[in-house]
């Protein structure tokens, strides 16, 4: 290798990482940070995908609501279905808190 040191010349023998320049130890480093993130988005994509759908979703039926009915309508149809949610989540309240907990 040529960093072997020799004995008795008094050279110290470098790491051979130490020898890789900067740039290629920056580029693996982002590399390895795109792949982190990658994994990220594939276990959240779907996550995203339900969340996207259901808001274009209401956002059409807010719109034809609101041209029927006027804004008033819309609001107080959207306070209905606020409280259709939480009424449906009262009862599993108590299964969600036992689940968290170990």
């Amino acid at each position: 290798m040529p960093n072997e040191a020799k004995p008795g010349t008094g050279v110290v023998r470098t790491a051979p990482w130490r020898e890789i320049p900067s740039g290629v130890w920056a580029l693996g480093f982002v590399s390895l940070l795109m792949d982190i993130s990658s994994g990220m988005i594939h276990a959240l994509l779907p996550v995203y995908l339900v969340t996207g759908l259901a808001l274009l979703a209401a956002s059409v039926i807010a719109g034809i609501l609101s041209d029927k009915v006027g804004p008033q309508g819309t609001f107080l149809a959207g306070a209905a279905f606020a409280g259709m949610t939480l009424a449906g989540l009262l009862p599993i309240r108590g299964r969600l808190r036992t689940q968290k907990s170990p």
